[in-house]
C-alpha cells in the first residue's frame, strides 16, 4: 500500500502539479484494477500449490509446479530442522546450567552435612561435660 501511495506522490511531483480530483480518481481506479488482477493471480496460484484447479494445467505445468512444492518443502523441512537445532542448544545449555546448580547444590548438602556432624559431636562433648560436672557434684 505504501509503494502505491509513494508513486502517487512521485507522480504529482515529478508533474510539478496537484492532480485535479478527475484524474487523481482514474490513478486510483487504475491501481484498483491492478490490485484487483495481483490478487487473482495470487488466489489462482495459492489454490494450485494446495492441490486444486490442476485440471487445466498440461504436463510440463504440473511438473513445474511440483519442482516449485518440493523446493518449498525442502525449504519448510530446512528451516523445521534449524528451528530443531536451536531448540536442542538451547535445551542442552539449560540442562548443563541445571547439572551445575545440581553440583552447587550437592557440595552445599554436603557442607551442611559436615557441620552437622561436627556440632553434634559439640553437642555430646558438652553433654558429657554436664554428666561428668553432675556426676562430681554428686560425689563431692
Amino acid at each position: 500500500m505504501q509503494s502505491i501511495i509513494d508513486r502517487f506522490n512521485k507522480l504529482n511531483e515529478d508533474n510539478g502539479w496537484i492532480m485535479d480530483p478527475a484524474s487523481s480518481v482514474k490513478f486510483w481506479q487504475r491501481e484498483a484494477a491492478c490490485l484487483r488482477q495481483q490478487l487473482e493471480r495470487l488466489q489462482e496460484s495459492s489454490r494450485k500449490l494446495m492441490g486444486e484447479e490442476l485440471s487445466d494445467l498440461n504436463m510440463n505445468q504440473l511438473k513445474d509446479l511440483e519442482n516449485k512444492l518440493q523446493i518449498g518443502l525442502s525449504n519448510v523441512q530446512i528451516k523445521k530442522d534449524q528451528m530443531l537445532k536451536d531448540e536442542i542448544k538451547v535445551l542442552q545449555q539449560e540442562g548443563i546450567f541445571i547439572h551445575k546448580k545440581n553440583e552447587e547444590l550437592r557440595t552445599k548438602i554436603n557442607l551442611l552435612h559436615e557441620n552437622n556432624a561436627e556440632l553434634q559431636k559439640v553437642i555430646e562433648a558438652r553433654d558429657m561435660e554436664k554428666e561428668k560436672a553432675t556426676c562430681y557434684q554428686q560425689w563431692i
